[in-house]
């Protein structure tokens, strides 16, 4: 017999975005990273990451870089999620260049 279960947890995120080009941002390696938090606000990280700058800490979910040339660069990345941190609900995904957010969007998991 089968039975189908509706309790299945997401393991990976796929993240894409797209950096826009823009004449005035240095051409050059970028290191970007990937914030997600859930419904309670808990960063998700499966090993808690995090870069700091003077006193200044920046938890993360996952870092990637991207080779920007001042044109359109499309940068898609995977986050793997904590299971005890995975729950139903609106999750916020922030991207961050270094220390500068410089996108967000939000989903939710049902």
């Amino acid at each position: 017999m089968y039975s189908r279960t509706n309790s299945r947890k997401i393991q990976q995120i796929r993240v894409c975005f797209t950096l826009e080009g823009n004449e005035f941002v240095k051409y050059g390696k970028k290191d970007l990273y990937i914030q997600i938090l859930n419904p309670k606000h808990q960063i998700i990280s499966t090993e808690n990451s995090f870069v700091e700058l003077d006193d200044v800490k920046l938890m993360y979910s996952e870092k990637t870089e991207a080779l920007y040339n001042q044109k359109d660069v499309d940068v898609c990345a995977y986050v793997d999620l904590e299971s005890k941190k995975t729950i139903k609900g609106k999750y916020i995904i922030n991207i961050y260049n270094s220390f500068t957010k410089i996108g967000s969007t939000i989903f939710e998991y049902e």
